[in-house]
């Protein structure tokens, strides 16, 4: 059973390189970045962290990242953005690191794509930080920047 919900606006999101984008815009309903073709590049965001929920330290059984890249293809070829990677922190300690592929619209709604629940729920005795690595292909000589977007993202703990 769930015991707390946190959630913070996409809006919160930054980049770890800001110089490997061509735009960083920050909108009423969330942030936007342009990567450079061929470039991958690490966007962070805290969430606000319950130490103690009924006297007992809570755990981290899920989180959301509510996002939308680019899904073109050029005669069958992948020339989109893609989050390939999400990494969970507890302060300073990496505590997980999820890799697979997600690209598309998971903006709107809480989706497969959008969602990674832990097996055994984590501890997490500090500040909860998301990091999440997105990839923006470069076929050939186009050079077009490749966007991501960040809705919300939130964690669910027990």
């Amino acid at each position: 059973m769930i015991k707390r919900a946190v959630w913070v606006h996409g809006n919160a999101v930054v980049a770890e390189r800001p110089k490997d984008l061509t735009e960083e815009i920050r909108i009423g309903w969330g942030s936007k970045f342009q990567l450079r073709a061929g470039t991958r590049n690490w966007f962070h965001v805290s969430i606000p962290t319950p130490v103690l929920i009924d006297d007992v330290r809570p755990k981290l059984a899920r989180v959301f990242v509510l996002f939308k890249t680019s899904k073109p293809e050029s005669g069958g070829v992948f020339i989109g953005s893609t989050l390939e990677k999400l990494h969970v922190y507890d302060g300073h300690n990496r505590v997980a690191a999820i890799t697979g592929m997600r690209t598309g619209n998971h903006a709107n709604a809480i989706d497969s794509a959008n969602t990674w629940e832990f097996d055994a729920p984590l501890s997490i005795f500090s500040g909860l930080g998301l990091s999440m690595e997105i990839s923006a292909a470069q076929v050939g000589t186009d050079t077009t920047p490749q966007p991501v977007e960040f809705a919300t993202i939130g964690a669910d703990f027990v």
